[in-house]
């Protein structure tokens, strides 16, 4: 019996079945320097993410105009204004950004950026309950009014 897929490498199968480009899997190693080049830590959720798949292909998105953004675009974006986060998606071709929170080393939690006159709030407790959420129902990312959970309150 063939092994089992991880929940990433189930999401992947997900996008390329609703005709997403993907850009190819990312070693730990390349991705956790990207995280270390902006002077943040990486959660092992995060690592295989992309270990699965190493974002979406340049200027791709899904059915819903989300992006998963490729290490080199994460990079580019830098943590300049990003604060606590590191961006690593957006909707709506930038209408807002994703950012991922460190929680610990297994696990990063995802916030909404909406911009400077809202606060992030933090929209899933950690990356695979997100990715669920926004292929079960891309709508949903959006439940929560702004500033309901604000970045380090749990």
């Amino acid at each position: 019996m063939p092994p089992q897929p991880t929940v990433f490498e189930s999401f992947a199968c997900e996008w390329r079945r609703r005709g997403v480009d993907l850009a190819p899997p990312v070693s730990a190693a390349a991705i956790s320097r990207v995280f270390a080049d902006l002077g943040r830590s990486i959660s092992a959720d995060v690592l295989a993410l992309y270990a699965a798949v190493g974002g979406f292909a340049e200027c791709r998105h899904d059915h819903s105009v989300w992006s998963l953004w490729t290490p080199d675009r994460i990079r580019e974006q830098g943590g300049a204004t990003a604060g606590p986060f590191v961006l690593f998606a957006d909707w709506m071709l930038e209408s807002h950004y994703y950012g991922l929170h460190y929680e610990s080393p297994e696990v990063s939690s995802v916030y909404i950026l909406l911009g400077p006159e809202f606060p992030p709030y933090r929209c899933a407790d950690d990356l695979a309950g997100f990715l669920e959420m926004l292929l079960r129902e891309p709508d949903e990312r959006e439940a929560r009014a702004p500033g309901d959970q604000q970045a380090g309150s749990s």
